[in-house]
């Protein structure tokens, strides 16, 4: 990851700057397509590109935003005296992408009053308490069996009714724990059996209500509503990505980092302006295609046009609109004015008159042989030119001196 540190990390830093953190936050990986052979290639079954690049990145729920991104490198050879972006842990990764956050957008209380969403991955209750105190931030997440301090009473759940709820309060403490034991889902073919019941367990220091929901039939606790109604700001910012990505084949990794800031950028760019100026394009598509234009149309207008294929100057003439590539005004001796357009080829390859006067003298007919022959011909006299001597498929040294000065070609 060292090749593309530096720029990663400005690139993150204006993504730190662009929106203000709304009030539910969320931290989970997104995989970034790509099989190349580098070391830290991640594979997950859950996941639709199976194999990719592995970031994890704190997003916004309400409004599709990446605040910060980092991407695993695996394990360096020399651990000891690796940098500060080497992390071994879960609980490392969510409190670096917060630091850098605050660091980066200049304002120490931007994560204040926040929550904090995140799988069973992520959630720790030491990471919980730290989070309260340190950021003033709440916390909610699905807690694992095997994760340090989940409490053994909890692990055997086969006594209990489907469904059902428990909530259990930490003495002295903010923690909260809630139980939840859904029922089986019917087995197919067999009527009346089903399979056996599941328990997931949420951590959190929120205060949980102590109503079920009813909507869907299945008697949620209200914590487990507010885990999915708040977990999804990844998943929704991968949708958006891969739906129209930048991404093209290659074999260095190095590029599919640089296409996921690219696709990542967009997105942040479409929300940030979308707010500031609402209902100016209505999908992600018309935004992305004029982020793209205005992105290309400075370059193609001062781009010079001599050696530019006609194929090349009628796609950059559809792009930009710009009359120096759809024509070129020369005055003939009268002065009327002549449109120049893009010429067929010749009926037989000739070689240039032009670089045979170039070669003249000595060694001439061997210089002659390394000429190539072309198709390509002046608009206005006819005759054989490369694309090195011509301009507008009008020729430089015979037809040129007929433009006049200033004309914008």
């Amino acid at each position: 990851m060292a090749a593309m540190r530096e720029i990663f990390e400005a690139v993150n830093k204006n993504w730190a700057k662009g929106l203000t953190p709304t009030d539910y936050l969320t931290i989970d990986e997104t995989l970034y397509s790509s099989r190349n052979r580098a070391p830290f290639i991640v594979f997950n079954k859950s996941k639709p590109a199976k194999y990719g690049l592995n970031f994890k990145s704190l997003n916004s729920v309400r409004a599709t935003y990446t605040h910060r991104s980092h991407m695993y490198a695996s394990r360096p050879e020399d651990v000891k005296n690796a940098t500060s972006h080497y992390l071994t842990s879960t609980n490392d990764y969510v409190i670096y992408l917060l630091n850098h956050l605050i660091e980066e957008s200049g304002s120490p209380d931007i994560l204040v009053g926040r929550n904090l969403t995140c799988d069973r991955l992520y959630t720790d209750a030491t990471l919980v308490k730290q989070l309260l105190t340190e950021f003033k931030i709440t916390y909610v997440g699905t807690w694992q069996t095997n994760r340090k301090g989940f409490p053994a009473e909890l692990v055997d759940f086969s006594k209990r009714e489907a469904p059902s709820t428990e909530i259990f309060y930490e003495v002295n403490g903010p923690l909260r724990i809630v139980s939840y034991v859904a029922k089986g889902k019917q087995k197919k073919g067999a009527t009346g059996k089903f399979s056996k019941s599941k328990c997931t367990t949420f951590l959190t220091t929120m205060e949980p209500y102590h109503g079920i929901t009813r909507d869907d039939k299945k008697f949620k606790p209200h914590i487990a509503k507010v885990y999915d109604t708040t977990k999804y700001g990844t998943d929704l910012m991968d949708q958006r990505i891969a739906r129209y990505s930048a991404k093209s084949k290659s074999n260095k990794w190095k590029n599919c980092v640089w296409y996921y800031m690219l696709d990542t950028t967009r997105v942040n760019s479409n929300t940030v302006f979308s707010k500031a100026v609402p209902g100016k394009y209505k999908t992600s598509f018309d935004f992305g295609v004029e982020l793209g234009l205005s992105l290309m149309k400075p370059w193609i207008e001062v781009k010079p046009l001599i050696g530019l294929k006609s194929h090349v100057m009628s796609a950059a003439a559809t792009v930009s609109g710009h009359p120096r590539y759809n024509q070129a005004i020369v005055a003939d001796e009268t002065g009327e004015q002549n449109l120049i357009r893009f010429g067929k080829k010749a009926e037989s390859k000739l070689k240039c008159r032009d670089c045979l006067k170039e070669c003249q003298g000595e060694n001439y007919k061997i210089n002659s042989r390394k000429i190539p022959s072309v198709f390509s011909q002046c608009e206005l006299c006819g005759r054989i030119v490369c694309h090195k001597h011509h301009l507008v498929q009008m020729c430089i040294s015979n037809c040129f001196s007929k433009l006049v000065d200033g004309t914008d070609v």
